[in-house]
């Protein structure tokens, strides 16, 4: 196996011996501070110029999440947490994902700045998402972030939304 599979599977850690509990157990402080986990929790096939230790996905990678039922989960779980630090949710029918009502206005203090640094990390989620086999997700979470960017345009920035059009789009 590889070693995304095995950390997505709970059976190894990432290079920081971390598993995937400890990072799913990451408060909303650590998930802003901490700046290496992403590329495990979404991996994508090239290389992170941020974090050249974390795995790149493979033919055979894609192929395992898109097909083990586990491996989806747990990365759904991710997603969901993600959501959650940005103060989105995501209607289990639907699937349409918007504002949590409880969260959205703290968090987006932490996210919905100029130049915010959480703007590469949902690309590389976005990205994930559709390599994974999680396209309609990856759409539902597009469309939560295009309506914020249209009410902040000013904050987001044209430039940052083309990179979450174009990883969608992808």
């Amino acid at each position: 196996m590889s070693k995304i599979i095995d950390f997505y599977n709970e059976d190894e850690t990432d290079d920081k011996g971390r598993d995937f509990s400890d990072i799913l157990g990451f408060s909303f402080k650590q998930l802003e501070s901490v700046h290496d986990y992403i590329q495990w929790l979404f991996p994508l096939t090239e290389p992170s110029k941020f974090n050249p230790k974390a795995p790149t996905l493979t033919k055979a990678d894609i192929a395992a999440f898109q097909s083990d039922e586990f491996l989806g989960l747990n990365f759904r779980k991710s997603f969901e947490m993600m959501l959650e630090f940005y103060g989105l949710e995501q209607d289990p029918e639907s699937k349409a994902i918007g504002p949590a009502e409880d969260l959205f206005a703290k968090a987006i203090a932490n996210w919905l700045t100029p130049d915010n640094h959480n703007y590469l990390r949902i690309t590389r989620i976005l990205k994930s998402m559709n390599l994974l086999g999680f396209k309609e997700d990856a759409e539902a979470f597009f469309t939560a972030l295009e309506t914020i960017y249209k009410a902040k345009k000013d904050v987001i920035g044209e430039t940052t939304y083309k990179y979450w059009k174009d990883a969608v789009a992808a």
